[in-house]
This record gives C-alpha cells, sequence and structure tokens, in this order.
C-alpha cells in the first residue's frame, strides 16, 4: 500500500483537509465542522480517500469504510 499524508488546518468552526500521496498526488480534500458529525464525516473521508489511493475500487473502498465507521471512537 502506499503512504499517504494527511493535511489539516483548522479554524474554530471547520477544519480543511487535504490527503495526498507520497508523491504529493491529492487524492481527496474537504472542509468540515468541528462538531462530532464534522468529525466523522472527515475521518469516512480520509479513510476512503486511502483507500483509494491503494488502488482499491471506490466499491471496495466504501464496504471498507462501513466495516470500520461503526468501530470508531467517533461514532460513539
Amino acid at each position: 500500500m502506499s503512504q499517504v499524508i494527511i493535511g489539516m488546518d483548522t479554524h474554530k468552526r471547520s477544519a480543511t483537509i487535504e490527503v495526498m500521496t507520497s508523491d504529493e498526488t491529492v487524492v481527496g480534500r474537504g472542509r468540515y465542522g468541528t462538531d462530532a458529525a464534522g468529525h466523522r464525516a472527515m475521518l469516512a473521508k480520509a479513510y476512503y480517500d486511502r483507500k483509494v489511493a491503494a488502488g482499491k475500487t471506490p466499491r471496495e473502498a466504501m464496504r471498507a469504510l462501513k466495516r470500520r465507521l461503526p468501530t470508531s471512537p467517533a461514532t460513539r
């Protein structure tokens, strides 16, 4: 699996992330709220982009994400 780097720029009411591969190709980005729902959405996006960068198809990445989310500390 290739490495991904997740950069984050935080502000009072939002956080912006950018997901890049080790060769600095951007594979995802987004802006999320700082509440619990925003945190869950940010984790889901980062996890999905990491799987796609690793060569998974979007369907495989979604399956892996659905399996992982219920056990994430952010969803409790």
